[in-house]
């Protein structure tokens, strides 16, 4: 979560300003893009969670991205403002053809966003095409025939088939 220390007095515009010497056209255009048209005079300490995350995402469109990166942008956000936020997010990632990497452990978000899942886990990192729930789904099945496997590997051999009480042989063994 992005902090801001009260004692600092600070504009949303003044903030802007500071990430990229923008004309003040820009900063405007940002903000609007963002939703974050009507903060602009405000005091930074004084914004809501959502209305902090929106003015970060107008600071870093000043830099014409081809990548927004967020790291669990609803941390701080109310859960009205959070579905704001994603439709935000979308709507960006489709107009300006942005990609998104969207840090989060919300599985319900991820489903409903994604379009490919990088799982990082301690033993290495899986990427997969597709939403959350078939990444799910697939990785279900791969346990499954993984457990299989060890299954099958683990049984016995079968029994010699057996005729009249004696081993039956193959053919192949029979004309030896």
């Amino acid at each position: 979560r992005f902090e801001v220390d009260r004692a600092i007095p600070m504009t949303v515009e003044r903030f802007m300003a500071l990430a990229n010497p923008a004309s003040p056209a820009a900063i405007a255009s940002a903000l609007n893009e963002a939703g974050a048209a009507r903060t602009a005079k405000q005091q930074l300490s004084e914004l809501s969670g959502g209305e902090t995350q929106r003015v970060l995402i107008a600071r870093a469109l000043l830099r014409q991205p081809n990548l927004l990166v967020l790291d669990e942008p609803a941390s701080g956000v109310d859960y009205a403002g959070e579905a704001d936020l994603y439709d935000l997010i979308g709507t960006l990632r489709d107009t300006r053809g942005l990609g998104v990497l969207l840090v989060s452990h919300d599985r319900y978000l991820i489903d409903a966003l994604a379009t490919q899942i990088w799982d990082v886990q301690p033993d290495g990192m899986t990427v997969f095409d597709g939403t959350y729930r078939e990444y799910v789904q697939a990785r279900e099945a791969e346990r499954q025939a993984e457990r299989e496997e060890k299954v099958a590997a683990s049984a016995p051999p079968p029994p010699p088939r057996r005729q009249n009480g004696k081993p039956r042989l193959s053919e192949r063994e029979r004309n030896r």
